[in-house]
């Protein structure tokens, strides 16, 4: 009876540590899986693709892991690296980044309205120019990773990781190498000039990437583009004025080009850019006192006026002299064909044709009056006259 109960006992025991080694190896079936699919993200975890627009550099431990043109990862994949922390991939924009300088060179105007109010450093940011005035400024750039062909010593990408290391740094670094082109951009400009806006953001750009280049960035100002320009309020009024002047002489000198443009077209039309040079030629011509060249100078101009593209007044007044001289010239040439006929008749009897010419003289001077009747010279005197014929 009691051997029974004791039997029973170990059987449950037994049984119980079945069931638990069964559990614990299920458990730990699940762990080695579980491990397995840990280490295989992990060694996963490694591969990168690089983007379009984008370069990589990989480091390990701290430093740049390849050699030779593998340094640079462009766009495309997969590629493949140690996980982090061993390995770290540095993804490295090539498109055009924008970078705006609104307030470092800026005075807030409205805490600056007031004309007679003295500047403060606190608020008022300003620039000194060649002639040590105060003027603001605001300006914007855009900026990109060099291309290989753009820089020498290296890869860009690579000297980008070595100097900025990311691109908030860069942005940084961008800011400061545009402010420092900035001030000695200003400080070789006068304020006259600052005004009518002879200052152009090249002279920025030319100064500010001789700063990234010293610095060895890797990086390139595509342009720079000056945004808005002020002068003190306190003399903004005199300033605007010069500048309202400016423009008026502006529009006057647009008036005047417009006037001549409409007059030479009038006196010459399409010829008059090659008669100006003409007449320019022929005064230089004669400033020099060169006979031949005075000589070519008129043949040119002749040359000119009697082109085909010579139009307008000049034409006219052309085409009217040479229809002048042509008549001039027909009427002389009939003129001598008359006096040659008159001469061959005054030849063969002068008597009668001297008085043919005084009965034209008479007939021209009474015309409608007086009727002429030819006579000739001779011993035959008889004159027969219709009396009753009706005029």
């Amino acid at each position: 009876m009691s051997s029974t109960p004791r039997h029973t006992d170990a059987a449950q025991k037994s049984a119980t540590l079945q069931a638990v080694e069964a559990s614990l190896l299920r458990v730990f079936a699940l762990l080695k899986w579980f491990v397995v699919l840990l280490l295989a993200a992990f060694a996963l975890s490694g591969v990168f693709f690089v983007p379009e627009g984008k370069v990589a550099i990989r480091t390990r431990f701290g430093r740049i892991a390849d050699s030779g043109p593998s340094r640079v990862f462009t766009p495309g994949g997969p590629y493949f690296s140690l996980p982090r922390p061993l390995d770290e991939v540095f993804f490295i924009p090539t498109t055009l980044q924008q970078i705006e300088l609104d307030t470092c060179f800026w005075a807030e105007q409205s805490e600056y309205a007031y004309p007679y109010r003295t500047a403060s450093s606190a608020w008022d940011a300003s620039l000194v120019t060649g002639d040590k005035n105060l003027v603001h400024l605001r300006l914007s750039a855009a900026y990109r990773l060099a291309s290989p062909s753009e820089t020498v010593g290296g890869s860009p990408a690579l000297r980008f990781v070595k100097t900025a290391g990311s691109m908030d740094r860069a942005r940084t670094v961008v800011r400061n190498a545009l402010e420092q082109g900035t001030v000695h951009a200003l400080a070789r400009t006068p304020i006259e000039a600052f005004y009518k806006g002879d200052l152009s953001g090249e002279q920025i750009r030319a100064t500010a990437q001789a700063a990234l280049e010293a610095m060895d960035t890797g990086l390139v100002i595509a342009n720079v583009s000056v945004n808005a320009r002020a002068v003190p309020p306190s003399v903004s009024a005199a300033f605007q004025a010069v500048n309202l002047a400016q423009s008026k002489k502006a529009q006057r000198i647009e008036k005047a080009e417009q006037q001549r443009t409409a007059l030479l077209n009038e006196v010459a039309g399409m010829g008059a850019p090659a008669m100006l040079e003409a007449i320019a030629a022929y005064e230089q011509a004669k400033a020099d006192g060169d006979a031949a060249a005075i000589r070519a100078a008129e043949e040119r101009v002749e040359g000119v006026l009697l082109s085909s593209e010579m139009s307008g007044q000049a034409a006219a007044i052309i085409q009217a002299a040479l229809a002048t001289k042509t008549r001039g010239v027909e009427f002389v040439r009939g003129a001598s064909e008359r006096f040659l006929v008159m001469l061959e008749l005054y030849e063969r009897n002068p008597a009668f044709y001297r008085d043919r010419q005084i009965q034209d003289a008479l007939q021209r001077i009474f015309a409608g009056r007086v009727e002429t009747f030819f006579l000739p010279h001779g011993d035959d005197d008889t004159l027969y006259l219709e009396m009753g014929r009706r005029r």
